[in-house]
């Protein structure tokens, strides 16, 4: 199973959509036997449309359309496609939501709630957008809760900082963004964090065996050169351009790795002098 970061696609097919359709194309096209792909909210822009239609978005992204509607109409397979911030209308407009059936052949919902069979029985894990704006902190709080009552995890899609976290016998999960999204990073020697525009790939992918298993794949590319480009300090653990794994559950690690302690940072200070 599959949940894809928000796309935000719009009705030009620019560099940053052209990057995140070929990673959603090339997992899609790869797939084999029974499966779901949830693209988690977001996905479309609409709501800087005057006139807002998906079959027009779509229109500028053939190739991404053309492999999610052959993956949906495969045996055994599910396409869900989540009504997020900006594509809020998807769950309220029934043209809209014929639409996404009609080109896509994907369900439409607000959030879905994945059965797995396990050698540990039966887990339920949640998948929703989340609240727009909402940080990580909002997410992990909503993941103690379903973890609290049973559940195996979470996955939200809303905020643009991918994690993978241990919560109690559960996880909670971010994809972090498939599209290109204003972010704050850490500078180098201490400098305060430093503004900057990020392509990320985000997906969260989760497996069934003797475990449930969760991972987190994700990959950044900063845009822009020269200075701002140098004072970013580089991000151990986690790629430059195409998603790799930074994140399992429940083997570990999660994500993002816990801050060294002072003290180490102390020590390491002295001894080097």
């Amino acid at each position: 199973m599959l949940v894809v970061g928000p796309l935000r696609l719009g009705q030009t097919d620019t560099p940053a959509a052209r990057l995140a359709a070929a990673e959603v194309v090339r997992a899609v096209d790869d797939w084999t036997g029974p499966g779901v792909v949830v693209l988690g909210g977001d996905t479309f822009d609409l709501a800087g449309m005057a006139d807002p239609s998906v079959e027009r978005v779509v229109a500028a992204h053939t190739r991404l359309r053309n492999s999610l509607r052959a993956f949906a109409d495969g045996p055994d397979h599910h396409l869900v496609v989540l009504a997020g911030d900006l594509d809020a209308a998807l769950a309220t407009d029934e043209r809209l939501g014929a639409e996404v059936t009609k080109v896509l052949g994907a369900q439409i919902g607000t959030a879905v709630e994945l059965h797995f069979d396990t050698g540990e029985g039966e887990r339920v894990v949640g998948v929703e957008p989340g609240a727009a704006g909402a940080d990580n902190e909002a997410g992990r709080a909503r993941a103690r809760a379903v973890v609290h009552d049973g559940a195996a995890g979470l996955v939200t899609t809303a905020s643009s900082r991918p994690e993978l976290t241990t919560i109690g016998d559960g996880f909670y999960a971010n994809t972090g963004s498939c599209a290109e999204v204003e972010v704050r990073l850490p500078a180098r020697a201490g400098l305060p964090a430093v503004r900057a525009v990020e392509r990320q790939l985000g997906f969260v992918e989760l497996e069934a065996g003797a475990q449930l298993h969760a991972r987190l794949l994700h990959g950044g590319t900063t845009t822009g050169t020269g200075l701002r480009r140098w004072l970013l300090a580089p991000c151990p653990g986690r790629p430059d351009g195409r998603p790799a794994l930074i994140a399992a559950y429940p083997t570990g690690p999660d994500w993002p790795p816990a801050p060294a302690s002072p003290l180490i940072r102390v020590r390491r200070a002295r001894w080097g002098r």
